[in-house]
């Protein structure tokens, strides 16, 4: 799935454009879960990650991290999936894992790239996705955001 969803330490955002493969586009607003003690950013296989995001919807952030994330396949089910808690800290999917992010923020999907670089120049998670929104064509519709708890 193309899209972009981008964390600045504090809201997750994300916009409502799906495009697959073959260009087909249709409206998704659920590119954002909310667990008990984090939010998830998710971007791939809309199906795969709905079936990881049922075994893991009712865990702990700390039982998520170890669950990682299972069925992944390099060439068949290789999702971005962002993680993020409320003390901003952020953890990354990698070849089936979750790892540390180094900074403070942090973006998935397609548009990814521009909205790494808005909010390194100080923009928020928000305006980082409408960024994107403007030079990425897999990224568009509305925005939806999420608040961390303070």
């Amino acid at each position: 799935m193309m899209t972009t969803v981008a964390f600045d330490g504090h809201t997750m955002a994300a916009d409502t454009l799906a495009t697959d493969a073959w260009g087909m586009k249709e409206e998704v607003r659920d590119k954002i879960l909310r667990g008990p003690d984090f939010l998830a950013g998710t971007a791939g296989h809309n199906g795969a990650i709905k079936a990881w995001w049922a075994q893991v919807c009712q865990l702990d952030l700390e039982h998520v991290l170890a669950y990682g994330y299972p069925d992944f396949d390099a060439g068949r089910n290789d999702p971005a999936i962002m993680l993020a808690d409320a003390s901003g800290r952020i953890w990354r999917h990698v070849t089936g894992g979750f790892f540390p992010c180094s900074r403070g923020f942090h973006a998935v999907g397609s548009g990814r790239d521009y909205a790494l670089a808005a909010m390194a120049l100080g923009k928020t998670a928000e305006e980082a996705v409408r960024l994107a929104m403007a030079f990425d064509n897999g990224t568009g519709g509305d925005v939806v955001l999420e608040e961390l708890p303070a």
